[in-house]
């Protein structure tokens, strides 16, 4: 038996600080609605950028608890990504934090001070950069052997990650190539 596939969305996100607020974010949430509503079979186990784990233990959250972790635990803003996952939740897929608490608190402060600069009109270093570029490669990597460790061959899968970690396929081809997961790209065209 083959391999059952993880569905890869790109995704923008609409909640949150960090979120786009125009109407062109909320346009691919269209498509990806109308894409999870399609797939068969129903995603065992679901993947989200920003979900992070405790102590870095591999946990697997039952979709009964997957809205009160986001609202308690994650602290998730209302947004058309946590409202699907909450409606894949409701059709049975567990939750898996995918993200190494210490790595993402890192990543978002640079995040956050490369973003203060660049509306200052101040310089970025290429040492802020390149530390930005190692953070985002580390937290792929992770999310990749996170998966790779969780999903069974016998579970379908799906993996919502922000278009940043996805520049040429390159997440892709990361947990295909490197992971050996039957990866199924859902919508190449917002990378």
């Amino acid at each position: 038996m083959e391999r059952l596939p993880l569905y890869y969305f790109n995704i923008v996100h609409t909640g949150g600080p960090a979120a786009r607020k125009d109407r062109s974010a909320e346009a691919p949430w269209t498509e990806i609605q109308d894409s999870v509503a399609s797939l068969h079979p129903i995603p065992k186990k679901m993947y989200n950028d920003g979900i992070f784990t405790f102590n870095n233990r591999l946990i697997v959250i039952a979709p009964e608890y997957v809205s009160k972790a986001l609202d308690e635990i994650y602290k998730m803003p209302e947004g058309q990504n946590k409202r699907m996952l909450q409606k894949l939740a409701h059709l049975g897929s567990s939750l898996v934090p995918c993200e190494e608490q210490r790595l993402l608190a890192a990543w978002n402060e640079s995040e956050t001070e490369i973003l203060r600069k660049e509306g200052a009109g101040e310089t970025i270093s290429a040492e802020e950069i390149g530390r930005q570029s190692v953070y985002l490669l580390t937290r792929n990597k992770v999310i990749g052997q996170v998966i790779a460790q969780t999903l069974a061959e016998d579970e379908a899968g799906i993996l919502f990650l922000s278009f940043i970690h996805n520049p040429a396929g390159m997440m892709v081809n990361y947990l295909r190539d490197v992971q050996g997961l039957n990866v199924i790209e859902m919508n190449p065209d917002l990378r």
